[in-house]
């Protein structure tokens, strides 16, 4: 029998089923080798070698990327990767106080829509059209349009169409534009704009009509962008880049307005629907990290800190 064994995390960061013991025992003939099997792996393939009456070397209907002739090969994580929940890891909307939410982070590249009811929530439908781990979701304020963004480094546009029997996504079209991952998103279908972020230092405007290109900002440094907002009232756009702790304020057109430093533990970043108050959240690791921060959008100048009662804001 070939044993299947995986200690601790995998390649994946997500925690394997069994954490580090060896979960099943699979027979050369594809059955199992004691009760112990796990019915989620599927069973090996077995042919025989034409004209020998031998059977071929067992081989399993899909590859984990290890070596064919190693006897012990990483499982499948079936749960979500442990990406850190930030801003950009969920989004929510509501139709006739009805709640559903949009998550992200999964082993299978897919994003998730579920249906929130009291304490239950249902998984309504599986996205799949990136390649890469999607680690940043938006929806417009409309609730009419969602976007994606993968390491794949693509962001992909989804329709949104609510009726009695609940919540569905069309795949509408594909932005590209960025060399690394794609790590925060906003959108404003009333400036006709998808804001995207991404490890790259650089910020790409698409149009969410049409999802054509329209231009790139690159911010002093070329930091990572971490998150990402846009204010629909006057195309203000904020990004927050952590690896230098700042937010900068540019126009709709790239033109620089204000940079100001924030910290390094933000999590999300929010901006009033008149465009005047900038509001952003952070983790509260010590008693000098601030939970809460309120801000003036057209300068980014501190109005009043709020300290957590040992929490954080995401």
């Amino acid at each position: 029998a070939t044993h299947i064994s995986c200690g601790g995390n995998t390649s994946f960061g997500a925690q394997c089923p069994g954490d580090g013991a060896a979960v099943a025992a699979v027979a050369a003939d594809g059955g199992t080798a004691g009760e112990d099997r796990d019915e989620r792996l599927p069973r090996r393939k077995t042919s025989e070698v034409k004209g020998t009456g031998q059977a071929k070397r067992n081989v399993w209907p899909f590859s984990f990327g290890a070596s064919p002739e190693s006897s012990t090969r990483p499982v499948l994580p079936f749960m979500p990767v442990d990406l850190p929940a930030t801003g950009s890891t969920f989004a929510t909307a509501c139709y006739d106080k009805e709640l559903f939410l949009f998550s992200a982070g999964y082993w299978d590249h897919s994003c998730r829509i579920h249906h929130v009811s009291g304490s239950q929530c249902k998984v309504l439908q599986s996205l799949h059209r990136h390649h890469g781990l999607v680690q940043c979701v938006c929806v417009n304020r409309e609730g009419t349009v969602l976007v994606t963004g993968s390491q794949d480094m693509t962001a992909a546009l989804w329709r949104l169409h609510h009726d009695r029997s609940g919540l569905a996504a069309v795949h509408a079209c594909t932005l590209y534009g960025h060399d690394d991952e794609v790590t925060a998103l906003a959108i404003s279908t009333g400036l006709d704009v998808v804001v995207s972020g991404s490890k790259d230092g650089t910020i790409v405007l698409h149009s969410v009509r049409t999802g054509t290109y329209e231009r790139t900002i690159r911010p002093l440094g070329r930091h990572p962008v971490t998150l990402v907002a846009v204010a629909e009232a006057n195309g203000h756009i904020v990004a927050y880049t952590a690896a230098d702790g700042c937010l900068s304020l540019y126009t709709i057109n790239g033109l620089p307005l204000a940079i100001t430093e924030a910290g390094p533990n933000l999590n999300a970043v929010a901006i009033s629907a008149d465009a005047r108050l900038l509001f952003t959240g952070g983790a509260y690791r010590t008693s000098d990290d601030d939970a809460l921060v309120v801000r003036r959008l057209h300068d980014l100048s501190l109005i009043k800190r709020y300290q957590g009662a040992h929490c954080g804001v995401r």
